[in-house]
């Protein structure tokens, strides 16, 4: 590491609710003025590292049943499309973090993969 600048620095900050959360801290030192200040930025990454752990413990989502009817499949992925009163946006989930989710179905069930890239590619 360059002396007075560090990039991409995986940290641990503790919120006032008191609360770890985990950001990816960024700082170098600057001169303005004749004086050297400290610019930094934090960029929280908490919820993509979770979502790395729990992804590494499911690699997949498999489902027992009749499969999903050819009609309704075609449908998966469109904005606001449910087959219930209420859709859990689960595809936008998925989007914001640079995630695919792919379906598989059959007589036999239903197979759900998601595939998240890592947060540093």
């Amino acid at each position: 590491m360059e002396q007075g600048v560090s990039h991409n620095l995986e940290v641990n900050f503790r919120m006032k609710s008191g609360e770890v959360h985990v950001g990816m801290l960024s700082a170098d030192i600057i001169e303005l003025g004749g004086k050297r200040y400290i610019l930094s930025a934090i960029n929280d990454i908490t919820e993509p590292r979770q979502l790395e752990k729990e992804i590494a413990r499911l690699d997949q989502l498999s489902l027992q049943g009749e499969g999903i009817k050819p009609d309704v499949l075609e449908k998966i992925g469109t904005p606001f499309f449910t087959t219930k009163d209420y859709g859990t946006g689960s595809y936008g989930i998925a989007a914001r973090h640079n995630a695919k989710i792919k379906v598989e179905t059959s007589a036999n069930g239903i197979t759900f993969l998601v595939q998240f890239k890592k947060c540093n590619e």
